[in-house]
């Protein structure tokens, strides 16, 4: 019988078993995702990820600033869901996406609950990946 000193004995050590194939029940429920961490408005979100639910709305929205283009659509990590708002330059990246997608959103801003969704929104120094 053969010894590596790192790892021992490996003659005896059996194959692992290949992991069943999961099926998916529901779109909803996406796989593999940790759970949306508790949201405090005023905070910033360093990172999230979620599978994107429904379609993405693109409107123009007048801010003091004058007229913005923004997108908003949801997040879902199986449990929860939360409303997402990317902006200007965000949207065209935004318009890519469609229900089923699994994206990771970086510096997300938290927003206060709008008519009891939680909610966060892009920044400046937001990535989409």
């Amino acid at each position: 019988m053969a010894v590596n000193r790192y790892l021992g004995d490996f003659e005896d050590v059996k194959p692992k078993a290949e992991a069943p194939t999961r099926t998916r029940p529901s779109p909803l429920i996406p796989k593999d995702l940790n759970p949306f961490p508790t949201l405090e408005s005023g905070k910033y979100l360093q990172e999230i990820t979620g599978e994107v639910v429904g379609d993405v709305e693109v409107r123009e929205v007048n801010t003091k600033s004058g007229p913005k283009p923004i997108a908003n659509f949801y997040l879902t990590d199986g449990k929860a869901k939360i409303r997402v708002a990317l902006w200007e330059d965000f949207v065209s990246e935004a318009e890519k996406l469609k229900s089923g997608d699994v994206i990771t959103l970086k510096g997300m801003s938290i927003r206060p609950p709008y008519k009891g969704e939680e909610q966060i929104s892009s920044t400046k120094n937001t990535e989409i990946l």
